[in-house]
């Protein structure tokens, strides 16, 4: 039990700035997956996705990381990796804000709450709580919880941008739980190897005191 709530302090000691530039990484991520995503809707000529505000949604998610990478460097080189008190912890929340926000928009254009894509709600919960701690986790509930209220209200006024989705490819069905079921193994890994670098480094310390 002590080995285990030492290598979660490891990896929240890892500093802010640290952990937002990984964010970008993993923004880069999802944006190829949304661009592939997109390329077999078109290919297979889905009728519940509607590509051009899908396509919107790709090109300003890749020029708001790119301006988001500049913003991190520019925090980084004013203020160091840990960054001035609360600064970069309200980075983490904006960003919490901006990529369920991005979800919801997805959906919107791709069938509604019904679209299993909407099982990554629960994976930004996780990507909020490991990187803004109790306060993100919290934000990233209510704002994804939000999104699917206002996924469900879309629907019923007919303001959906694309056709709702009554019934899932199973392709689809088989894919969209993969990638929030290896997404948090993908953290908890990195949060493992966070605590057991922090852990040697303190050992070498102690060693060499």
């Amino acid at each position: 039990m002590a080995r285990a709530s030492s290598e979660s302090a490891s990896f929240f000691a890892v500093p802010p700035a640290a952990r937002l530039r990984w964010l970008v990484y993993l923004r880069w991520v999802a944006l190829a997956g949304v661009a592939v995503g997109l390329g077999i809707a078109h290919l297979a000529q889905f009728p519940w996705v509607a590509p051009r505000p899908i396509a919107l949604t790709l090109a300003v998610g890749i020029l708001y990381n790119l301006a988001f990478l500049w913003r991190v460097r520019r925090l980084t080189h004013a203020s160091g990796e840990r960054g001035m008190p609360g600064v970069l912890d309200r980075e983490h929340e904006l960003q919490a804000l901006a990529d369920v926000g991005a979800l919801t928009l997805l959906l919107l254009a791709s069938g509604g709450v019904h679209n299993p894509i909407c099982m990554f709600y629960g994976f930004h919960v996780v990507l909020g709580g490991m990187l803004g701690y109790r306060r993100g986790a919290m934000l990233a509930a209510v704002m994804g919880s939000a999104g699917i209220g206002l996924l469900v209200l879309a629907e019923r006024s007919g303001l959906l941008l694309s056709p709702p989705l009554l019934s899932p490819p199973l392709g689809l069905m088989a894919c969209a739980p993969l990638a929030p079921t290896l997404s948090p193994a993908h953290l908890a890994l990195r949060a493992l190897r966070g605590g057991e670098h922090e852990q040697g480094r303190a050992l070498r310390n102690y060693d060499l005191l």
